[in-house]
């Protein structure tokens, strides 16, 4: 082999592997900058409620997150990393349950002295139950089994069920962390 030949070989073997290397890292990378982004706003929420929130403050808090998750959902990177967007949409879908029954326990303050909704009790009871069971499944056992559920006595009437929404608040909290965990998984 001529000495040319034998370079232009070496020069091409060098830049098949530098190729090869950059075609790897880059199939390897992490998550896209705005994926990272919006798992800090989520992490930051959960670290807010694990330590003690108002309602005011919540609402805030959820929409500079939402804005954080919103900015990335929409972004093209989102259509590449499709496991990350399902992920982080999951866990802002049950922070976003989570508002919901903070938004119902208020507006029960008003009408029912106790932080709950009951059956018989309160109008509001078929629907907010339909919907706590289908979106929160395990706060449908008894308090003491880690649900929200409670029997309430009312004066001359028999036993009526009730769902405490402080404590459903805790397992939607709960429950977002646990789905926030498992996107960690994306980021570490």
């Amino acid at each position: 082999m001529e000495p040319c030949a034998a370079k232009s070989s070496n020069v091409a073997a060098k830049r098949f592997v530098l190729l090869a290397l950059a075609l790897n890292s880059a199939c390897t990378l992490g998550p896209s900058e705005r994926a990272n982004n919006a798992y800090v706003a989520l992490k930051k929420l959960e670290a807010k409620t694990e330590t003690g929130i108002n309602y005011r403050d919540y609402g805030k808090e959820m929409g500079e997150t939402w804005f954080a998750v919103k900015g990335y959902l929409e972004s093209p990177s989102a259509n590449k990393e499709p496991e990350i967007s399902q992920a982080l949409a999951e866990v802002m879908r049950k922070y976003n349950f989570a508002a919901q029954l903070w938004t119902w326990n208020m507006e029960s303050k008003r009408d029912f002295p106790k932080d709950a909704v009951c059956e018989k009790l309160d109008y509001r009871w078929k629907y907010r139950k339909e919907n706590i069971e289908k979106e929160l499944p395990d706060a449908i056992k008894p308090r003491e089994s880690g649900g929200a559920m409670f029997k309430e006595y009312p004066p001359g009437s028999s036993p009526v069920d009730c769902i405490d929404y402080r404590a459903a608040l805790q397992v939607a909290w709960s429950n977002a962390s646990k789905e926030l965990k498992k996107a960690s998984a994306f980021f570490h």
